[in-house]
């Protein structure tokens, strides 16, 4: 679903302007954001969570392809953000 069948099915379910549910939405995601930056996570009303993951550097190295060493170089430490089910949606996708 795109952002706006979300806004323009929520106006509808809730009898209000899509104006008003769109500022709920980047209010919603931006206090994700903010928290996500700021504690390392977020969860939404047992829908999803989002946590913030810390990925290690990985070293220089050599490894065989088709038969000739390749040096392969190493990639920094980065930081993902990843989305987990939680709660109800959890139940139902496992």
């Amino acid at each position: 679903m795109k952002q706006t069948e979300i806004v323009s099915y929520l106006a509808s379910e809730l009898k209000t302007s899509k104006v008003s549910v769109r500022r709920v939405l980047e209010a919603i995601a931006a206090l994700a954001q903010s928290e996500v930056a700021e504690t390392g996570s977020f969860t939404l009303a047992n829908l999803v969570r989002l946590k913030l993951v810390d990925k290690p550097e990985t070293k220089d190295r050599e490894v065989m392809s088709f038969g000739k060493k390749v040096f392969v170089k190493g990639k920094p430490a980065s930081k993902k953000v990843k989305a987990l089910p939680a709660g109800d949606l959890k139940k139902i996708v496992a």
